[in-house]
């Protein structure tokens, strides 16, 4: 048995180099977990803003449907239907924008009667008449007048929806903080398009078809007089398609 007058006395452990390595690599770790976990939410939040875009698009266009059929609808880009014809000028109206000005007349007389009176009268050859005249714009003002009959196209109206005064205007890409790009497609192997949008239209097949559908992007040069069936896609980080809604314009 031990004597009660002995104290026995615990030898106290310091940390070791081995401790204090593995303390410092724990809080890499955490201070790591924490600094992706923030990346990722700050991509995703730009990702939610592109999908934001979409859906802002997606909602002007399908409320623009209901009235761009209308005659007095603005833009007047946008709207459905021919373009208005423009005016062509008749025959009599040219020649009139063609002659020269009162005063310039008035100049050249009296020189002209000082030259009749020192010269004698030199024979001109006649002016056309006008029934020739006539004939001979008559082909050329009907190809104006009908080349001016055809249909608004998607290029103009995006013109006017991302310009200045264009509800677009304001619409930024979260992703590289620039106005939106509209491309046809998204890439993966493409890095620089994320947040960028894609249009396209949706054409039905004939009955019988293996798909009930296809699908164009919307090009510039596409007419926009009758309804039409859109599709509206953002691309993500990894420049992944991402559908955010099919609408009617």
């Amino acid at each position: 048995m031990d004597k009660p007058d002995e104290i026995v006395t615990h030898k106290v452990k310091t940390l070791t180099f081995s401790d204090v390595l593995f303390l410092c690599f724990m809080v890499f770790v955490v201070i790591a977990v924490a600094y992706v976990g923030r990346l990722a939410y700050l991509e995703g939040m730009k990702t939610e803003g592109s999908k934001q875009n979409g859906e802002a698009i997606a909602a002007w266009l399908t409320q623009a449907s209901l009235d761009r059929y209308k005659d007095n609808f603005n833009p007047t880009q946008c709207a459905a239907g021919m373009l208005p014809a423009l005016p062509v000028l008749t025959v009599a109206e040219q020649s009139t924008a063609t002659s020269a000005k009162p005063g310039e007349e008035a100049i050249a007389a009296p020189e002209q009667e000082a030259v009749g009176s020192a010269k004698p009268d030199v024979a001109t050859p006649s002016a056309p008449t006008p029934a020739a005249s006539a004939s001979a714009e008559e082909p050329k003002s009907a190809d104006s007048a009908n080349g001016q009959n055809v249909a608004r196209n998607w290029g103009e109206c995006l013109r006017y929806l991302t310009g200045e005064k264009g509800p677009w205007a304001q619409l930024k890409n979260p992703f590289n903080d620039q106005a939106i790009t509209f491309i046809e497609k998204c890439d993966p192997t493409n890095h620089d398009i994320p947040g960028f949008i894609v249009l396209e239209s949706i054409n039905p097949t004939p009955p019988g078809s293996a798909v009930p559908s296809y699908t164009n992007a919307l090009a510039s040069s596409d007419a926009i007089d009758k309804k039409m069936l859109l599709r509206v896609t953002i691309c993500d980080k990894g420049s992944y398609p991402i559908p955010i809604a099919d609408i009617e314009f």
